[in-house]
């Protein structure tokens, strides 16, 4: 059975990585961004400062799989209607330069996008912005 997911607002410039998987393996974002820097050599050796950490998709589906056993797989987006289990979403600024992709997590139990970035206000979400949706229990 599905849980309703747990709100975490990134607390790092970058974090919004951490925050969106903080929230589906349900784990504090402080706990999960500490457990990422224990892990992953590059940043033991001090190459990435602790508020810097922000991944791309197929590193946040590996780190699933490996650290936590949880399965997914990629999907094609068309529209929140179409999902049916949680998913992250990395989105695309449609207007201005193209300088940054950020992640939300779509919760299926209340059918809401989870932004742990309070500063944005997602008000367009489609095919031609989400570049990347991870479904999470997938393959």
């Amino acid at each position: 059975m599905k849980r309703q997911l747990e709100f975490i607002e990134q607390l790092d410039q970058y974090g919004c990585t951490i925050a969106c998987m903080a929230m589906i393996v349900g784990m504090s974002y402080f706990e999960l961004r500490e457990m990422m820097h224990r892990k992953m050599d590059k940043f033991r050796h001090g190459f990435v400062k602790p508020g810097n950490i922000g991944f791309g998709c197929i590193e946040f589906k590996l780190y699933l799989k490996q650290w936590f056993g949880i399965s997914s797989e990629f999907i094609k987006f068309c529209d929140l209607d179409d999902l049916k289990q949680h998913c992250v979403l990395w989105i695309a600024p449609l207007t201005g330069p193209y300088t940054y992709i950020h992640a939300v997590v779509f919760d299926s139990c209340t059918r809401r996008i989870l932004d742990p970035n309070l500063q944005d206000k997602i008000k367009n979400l489609d095919k031609h912005n989400v570049v990347c949706c991870i479904a999470i229990g997938g393959k």
